[in-house]
C-alpha cells in the first residue's frame, strides 16, 4: 500500500499499466529503478518514460495518469489499510496471520506451513 505522495503516484501508474495488460512488467520498472523517481520533484516524468519502455499507448496512459479513477482507486485501497491498521508496508497476511515489515523469507514459509497444516 503507497504512503508517500510519490509512492501514490507510482501505484496510480501502475493501475493505468495495468489498463493494457502490463501491470506487473510496469512493477518490475518501478522497483527495477526505484533509485530514480523518488528523489525528484516530477515522477511523472520517469512514470511516462517507463510506459514508454513498455511500449503502452502514450496517449492513453498520459490520459490515464490525468484522470481522477486512479487517484480515487488508489485512495480507497488506503483507506481500506487503514481501517484495518496497516500502517508498515510490507505487511503481509496469510490467512490470520499478519507478517509486518521486512522479515526473513524463513517466517514466510513458516506461516504458510502453518496454516496449510491447519487447513490440511
Amino acid at each position: 500500500m503507497p504512503w508517500s505522495p510519490k509512492s501514490s503516484q507510482a501505484a496510480e501508474a501502475s493501475l493505468c499499466a495495468g489498463q493494457e495488460g502490463k501491470f506487473w512488467e510496469y512493477h518490475e520498472l518501478l522497483f527495477d529503478y526505484q533509485e530514480q523517481w523518488p528523489g525528484t520533484p516530477h515522477p511523472e516524468e520517469y512514470f511516462i518514460g517507463y510506459a514508454k519502455l513498455l511500449g503502452l499507448d502514450q496517449q492513453k496512459f498520459r490520459t490515464c495518469l490525468d484522470s481522477q479513477e486512479m487517484r480515487d482507486k488508489v485512495s480507497q485501497d488506503k483507506s481500506y489499510g487503514k481501517s484495518i491498521n496497516i500502517n508498515t508496508t510490507p505487511t503481509i497476511f496469510v490467512n490470520d496471520s499478519r507478517i509486518v515489515g521486512d522479515e526473513p523469507i524463513e517466517k514466510y514459509e513458516r506461516a504458510i506451513e502453518q496454516e496449510l497444516r491447519r487447513s490440511g
